[in-house]
């Protein structure tokens, strides 16, 4: 299946200075050392089926243009299938959401205690 790479320009995380309280840009700069140290100079590959319209590629765009700008380690490609292959992906991507459900109601966790969550 044929890959096109989308081009994103990178973005300068420090624009946020203005924005942040001097915590939360302390807490901001801490994760992006912390990506790095991670990502180890490992590539992050976002893998989509359109790069313009729809909420993920609309998402991408900016999110993906911080991690650029924060380091050299963002990938966007687009990838090209039929309607066989998308109806397989797009099974694997509510069961992966199923599971996770599945998993905060099992151990008796609130099923969106990840929303807003802070740490």
């Amino acid at each position: 299946m044929p890959l096109t790479a989308v081009d994103v320009t990178g973005l300068d995380p420090p624009r946020f200075r203005n924005l942040l309280s001097p915590d939360a840009l302390a807490g901001f700069e801490r994760a992006i050392v912390r990506g790095r140290e991670l990502l180890d100079e490992r590539t992050m590959w976002n893998v989509n089926s359109t790069a313009r319209g729809g909420g993920v590629a609309e998402m991408l765009q900016s999110l993906l243009g911080y991690v650029k700008g924060a380091g050299p380690y963002g990938r966007w490609v687009v990838i090209a299938g039929d309607p066989a292959f998308f109806a397989v992906t797009k099974r694997l991507h509510n069961r992966g959401q199923y599971v996770e459900l599945l998993d905060r109601v099992l151990t008796k966790q609130p099923a969106l205690s990840h929303i807003g969550d802070r740490s």
